[in-house]
């Protein structure tokens, strides 16, 4: 089927807006393959070692959420130019989790900057 598609033998549309989808029966085979795809994958993550890696950008993904684009609108303005789509996509994950190590390693920032409230800085603060 991706042979297909990638050689455009096979035209398949969804225009969720419009509720307009080029072929029905496409339209339920494609989530299914896909569906049974990302099981099998994960099956495969949770026995390998990439799975650590995984779940530390599991654990990370709010900083990550909010700091890729600024990441690459920095990277942009230094630089220059616009990053292609897999730098896009390393500066985007590798710069927010050095800022998270960066700021994790102090209490203050931990609690300003990542929400990781710690009832020692707080009670300082409130006595």
């Amino acid at each position: 089927m991706l042979y297909l598609g990638l050689s455009n033998n096979l035209f398949f549309k969804v225009n969720m807006k419009y509720g307009d989808i080029s072929n029905p029966i496409l339209g339920l085979l494609i989530p299914i393959y896909f569906t049974v795809l990302v099981l099998l994958i994960s099956a495969n993550i949770k026995q390998a070692k990439l799975k650590e890696f995984l779940t530390h950008i599991g654990k990370n993904t709010i900083p990550i959420m909010y700091l890729h684009i600024v990441s690459n609108f920095v990277f942009h303005n230094i630089s220059g130019e616009v990053p292609e789509p897999y730098l896009f996509l390393l500066i985007g994950i590798f710069v927010p989790l050095l800022l998270t190590f960066l700021l994790r390693r102090h209490e203050l920032t931990r609690m300003l900057f990542l929400g990781n409230n710690s009832k020692g800085l707080l009670n300082k603060v409130v006595d």
